[in-house]
């Protein structure tokens, strides 16, 4: 029996969002004038919100008002290591590593899965020891620059599932021969949660934790912590980052 533990990254294994503060983090560090289009992001995201275009519109539209229509392969990995870095000393969710340390010592096989863009998703993939890595796609051009285009469909909600469909095939991992479960903050997830045999809604709103009951699912806080000594968390590539001691969440739950 194969055991595969899928993470969301979004508000799941990180505190907040990531989106729009790597556009902003790319911005900052190459061309600080993009930041005068702050308010055109929001009224953009105000329009998505609304129901005015979808997810993947407005991706590429932020993509390539902030970084870009093409970004040269090496500098995307300078700016999405650096990004990465800085992310992981301030906005990961202590709970999660917790939890990601249980599922390694358990031999489960770990896969980050996100509709991130696959440019920094990879960054925080090896950051984390992840297995694998499943994200939103960007075309690129005929010198193998990164074009603010996505390809194919943004990996969110059921596209999520569909590309995980995709990745058992290509291991060659029959359904039935798997044990997996599923860690996510948002119901938009619902069909890979419910394709799970274990599913972890990440949450510590009660009405999500009803939801989550009601559905079969898990309700988990990866927000938590219970002991306020810090300790550190070792990634696999060596380097360390501080985070909050406490008693593992998937042994408490939320009930």
């Amino acid at each position: 029996m194969m055991l595969l533990s899928f993470y969301d990254l979004d508000r799941t294994i990180t505190r907040h969002s990531t989106f729009t503060p790597f556009l902003l983090h790319v911005a900052w560090c190459e061309a600080k004038f993009r930041l005068a289009a702050i308010p055109l992001w929001l009224g953009a995201m105000l329009c998505y919100a609304c129901g005015l275009f979808d997810r993947k519109t407005l991706k590429q539209f932020g993509f390539a008002m902030f970084i870009g229509r093409r970004v040269a392969p090496r500098r995307a990995r300078k700016l999405a290591s650096n990004f990465a870095d800085r992310f992981f000393n301030q906005h990961l969710q202590p709970g999660a590593l917790e939890s990601l340390e249980d599922d390694r010592r358990a031999g489960r096989r770990l896969i980050l899965v996100t509709a991130a863009p696959e440019i920094y998703a990879l960054e925080f993939g090896r950051r984390l020891g992840m297995h694998d890595v499943i994200a939103t796609r960007h075309c690129r051009d005929d010198d193998g620059a990164i074009l603010n285009q996505i390809r194919g469909c943004n990996c969110h909600g059921k596209e999520k599932l569909s590309r995980t469909r995709t990745w058992l095939k290509r291991k060659r991992l029959a359904r039935t021969d798997c044990h997996i479960r599923v860690y996510s903050d948002d119901l938009s997830d619902a069909p890979l949660l419910n394709f799970a045999d274990e599913a972890l809604l990440v949450t510590a709103r009660s009405k999500l934790v009803n939801i989550a009951r009601i559905r079969g699912w898990k309700p988990i806080d990866f927000a938590r912590t219970m002991i306020s000594k810090p300790s550190t968390f070792k990634t696999q590539s060596g380097s360390r980052y501080i985070c909050q001691s406490y008693r593992s969440p998937l042994r408490r739950g939320l009930g």
